[in-house]
């Protein structure tokens, strides 16, 4: 059984959303504490970590879309 966290990011990354349930919850707390740590008020730690998974959910969508159209490029 991994513990890193990885088979909890390739099942997000397969789409199953209990994957990304799973990373959140075993990282926000830690990450929060880091960035509190950083930025001295729990707040905008919050904030920050919060767009921290908002970028993951996105860039999981982007990725799981595939490459941008070339829609018009030349050959």
């Amino acid at each position: 059984m991994m513990v890193n966290g990885e088979s909890s990011y390739r099942s997000f990354l397969e789409g199953d959303d209990e994957g990304l349930v799973e990373i959140v919850r075993d990282y926000r707390d830690g990450m929060l504490l880091y960035v509190n740590g950083i930025v001295g008020n729990i707040f905008v730690a919050e904030e920050v970590v919060q767009e921290t998974f908002t970028k993951l959910i996105i860039k999981n969508l982007a990725f799981s879309a595939g490459p941008p159209s070339r829609r018009g490029s030349m050959p």
